[in-house]
């Protein structure tokens, strides 16, 4: 018997921390995009490279 919702029965464990950092990294591209506009399209950048990097690698 395992606790886990049949819609996570498949998804490997050691993925978990990996995933929850990139909602984090794309949350913070969304605020800085939301809060600063165009003007803050460095940190923009940065946060969505480190989210496509993290994908990259972990998936």
């Amino acid at each position: 018997m395992t606790l886990l919702p049949d819609a996570l029965r498949g998804f490997p464990v050691q993925n978990a921390f990996p995933t929850i950092l990139i909602v984090l990294d794309v949350a913070a591209a969304v605020v800085y995009w939301h809060t600063g506009g165009l003007a803050e399209w460095r940190k923009i950048v940065y946060w969505g490279a480190a989210a496509a990097l993290t994908y990259t690698v972990t998936w």
